[in-house]
């Protein structure tokens, strides 16, 4: 396995975790990011940048709308339409899905969209993909100062080439249809829960040579030991920001 390999990296990542989440958190941070939101089976959500599609399946199974999950990794939507066939998944890239098809009424990006170039247009489509006075959930990277003079690169590649400016953020938002209605620091969590994940991948070593071979667990230890030195060095953080379309 390689950097390039999206589909292995996020089964690297279910075997460690346990469940199929590619994102810092797992449930806990669905969780945190739903709370205040109750069950509405009519509610539509678009789960963006899904991924092998487990944190679609738990938003459906707690009862928070009826959810639609895109990557633009087919392999990934391949793999998820056979693990949770009660949940819509499409293969599609995200800066293309405001042009046509459903609006919906939620959109969540789960560390998504310091992935996305550029992230403006990534914006605006999510906001043209919903109705009138939709909701934004956006769970993501931060960048608390010097990240971009201090970058994480691994096997030569970016791992995190994008993470959000706070201080720029709103405006960003703002200027692609949204309202920022709240910003949650989440970097004492994003620590704890990295930290936990290097221990989980040490404890499964085995299972990860099973799936990646040695190459491929060697890369996911280098990848997330160096979250983990970037946040405790003040450099990386991450935040929950929700956002109402105008």
């Amino acid at each position: 396995m390689d950097g390039s390999d999206s589909y292995q990296r996020k089964q690297v990542l279910a075997v460690a975790r346990g469940g199929a989440y590619a994102h810092a958190g797992e449930e806990e941070a669905i969780d945190l990011a739903f709370e205040g939101l109750g069950p509405d089976s009519r509610r539509r959500i678009l789960d963006a940048g899904c991924g092998l599609g487990q944190t679609a399946d738990y938003i459906r199974r707690h009862g928070w709308g009826c959810v639609t999950g895109i990557d633009i990794d087919a392999s990934c939507v391949t793999w998820a339409r056979a693990q949770w066939p009660e949940v819509a998944f499409e293969h599609a890239d995200l800066l293309g899905v405001g042009e046509h098809g459903p609006r919906f009424d939620l959109v969540t990006l789960f560390n998504v969209l310091y992935a996305v170039t550029p992230q403006s247009s990534g914006l605006r489509a999510l906001r043209q993909a919903v109705v009138e006075g939709g909701q934004l959930l956006l769970f993501d990277y931060t960048d608390r100062g010097g990240f971009a003079e201090h970058p994480l690169v691994v096997e030569g590649r970016a791992i995190l080439p994008r993470p959000l400016v706070l201080s720029s953020a709103v405006d960003v938002l703002a200027d692609a249809g949204w309202r920022v209605d709240e910003m949650l620091d989440l970097t004492p969590r994003y620590l704890e829960w990295y930290e936990a994940l290097c221990t989980r991948l040490r404890e499964r070593r085995d299972a990860i040579h099973a799936v990646a071979g040695t190459g491929g667990y060697a890369y996911a230890v280098e990848v997330y030991e160096g979250h983990v030195a970037a946040i405790r060095a003040g450099h990386l953080g991450g935040v929950l920001i929700r956002a109402g379309a105008v």
